[in-house]
């Protein structure tokens, strides 16, 4: 009889830790979800005024900004900018935005770009890496872009015109003489190639490595044929 009665306390020992086990499991998962649960709804919160995570704009790195903190760096960029000009032989030259009139093409609207994203998918945006670039391009004040150009130490120095390939005798025979490449710039085109990038706001203008010398090189060649 007391054999039986043990085996039947120790049953009945197993099954509640067996079932306190349970409980235990069962409140850490509780818990769990209780925190990921709280952290979604405050990043829900969070997001609701704010860019989400890998939000650029203009390739600057604006993630977690309000919609005026965004905007006051915007307009503060804008103020400050600067696009260098970079030619042959190591001359630069800088235009500044504040001497053109440069301006946003169009209103900065922040806030609706936050409403397009939704706070509620601010996990998705946590793990999409690439992110989102958004663009804002400018404009310029045309006549004073115009003179600035026409103050560049690229039309105040002596410049070289720009010649193509030509035969020549030289006492005996016919020979091609090679093209000159000058320093010459034809200012209509340039100022179009500089507008291009100021308006997407670059900081760089290289006349080399943009192959503008040489396109510019061309259409004096092609306006002497």
């Amino acid at each position: 009889m007391r054999k039986i009665l043990r085996r039947r306390l120790r049953k009945l020992k197993k099954k509640e830790a067996g079932g306190s086990f349970r409980r235990i499991a069962l409140y850490i998962i509780c818990g769990i979800l209780g925190i990921i649960l709280l952290v979604y709804i405050v990043g829900i919160l969070y997001f609701s005024k704010r860019l989400s995570f890998y939000t650029k704009i203009n390739d600057y790195d604006y993630s977690g900004k309000t919609a005026m903190q965004a905007e006051t760096d915007l307009k503060q960029r804008l103020i400050e900018y600067e696009l260098e000009i970079c030619g042959r032989d190591g001359n630069k030259a800088v235009i500044r935005g504040s001497d053109i009139q440069i301006s946003y093409n169009k209103p900065l609207n922040i806030e609706a770009h936050i409403k397009q994203q939704s706070a509620f998918l601010w996990p998705f945006y946590l793990f999409n890496r690439k992110g989102e670039n958004i663009y804002y391009q400018a404009s310029v004040n045309n006549e004073k872009l115009s003179d600035v150009i026409d103050s560049l130490d690229f039309f105040q120095k002596d410049l070289q015109e720009a010649k193509s390939a030509y035969p020549k005798y030289d006492g005996y025979q016919f020979v091609i003489e090679s093209e000159v490449y000058g320093n010459e710039i034809d200012k209509e085109v340039l100022e179009k190639e500089i507008k291009k990038s100021l308006i997407n706001l670059e900081e760089n203008f290289d006349l080399e490595k943009k192959d503008v010398m040489w396109h510019l090189f061309m259409i004096k060649i092609q306006k002497k044929l």
